[in-house]
């Protein structure tokens, strides 16, 4: 039972699936799915397709040429079966895995702490340049406590306002009365200083020159 790769996306084809395509010099091509088939049909280079191993690969994106690949190569040498064998490399298989897992683990962190590092220069670069854009961490808080500070003082300036406020009301009730003395209730007859109308009555005016006092003339 042989496991095969896809000749354009090289991922493993199982024994039961997969297509297979043989060309008129009797060279066979394997994919994986129809997508690989579409794609090789349309004479496409894997390559060129990111979404291929091969792309990564080229990319020097995933691991190639290491150590631990080479065990996976293909051998077409018949060998002996013998049991002891069997049992080694079937173990050896199990440690083979674990160190290429390790290996690609510490390839990964190391590609991508290149771009950790772009990214600490252009937030360096940033601070440098636009010092304005950026905020403390603490200027929310600060801003928090500006803003109590102005609503007590805004407090003091309204119970102050108050204050003043009830202080006037108190005092006019004795400024009315001094308005009400100086009204004067006329129940006799009256008369402007013109001297041409005559009021009898109940009559309510203010002290002012043009009002004067007349008593009517008494009959013998």
């Amino acid at each position: 039972m042989r496991i095969y790769r896809c000749w354009f996306c090289s991922s493993p084809i199982y024994p039961g699936h997969g297509i297979m395509f043989v060309r008129n010099d009797c060279k066979e091509f394997r994919f994986c799915r129809g997508k690989c088939h579409k794609a090789f049909k349309r004479k496409r280079a894997p390559r060129k397709t990111k979404w291929t191993k091969t792309h990564r690969k080229f990319a020097k994106k995933d691991l190639s040429d290491d150590f631990a690949q080479t065990f996976e190569r293909k051998r077409n040498v018949i060998q002996k079966y013998s049991r002891e064998n069997l049992v080694t490399t079937l173990n050896a298989i199990k440690t083979i895995n674990h160190i290429k897992e390790k290996r690609e683990k510490l390839f990964l962190t190391k590609r991508l702490m290149k771009g950790i590092e772009l990214r600490k220069k252009e937030d360096v670069k940033l601070v440098e340049t636009q010092m304005h854009l950026i905020r403390a961490p603490n200027a929310r808080e600060s801003e928090t406590a500006e803003s109590k500070q102005e609503g007590s003082v805004e407090q003091m300036d309204i119970e102050m306002e108050d204050m003043e406020n009830k202080m006037e009301r108190e005092s006019l009730p004795s400024t009315s009365k001094r308005v009400v003395r100086r009204r004067l209730l006329v129940k006799d007859w009256t008369r402007l200083s013109d001297g041409v109308d005559f009021f009898h009555g109940p009559l309510t005016m203010y002290r002012l020159n043009l009002v004067v006092p007349f008593t009517p003339p008494t009959q013998d």
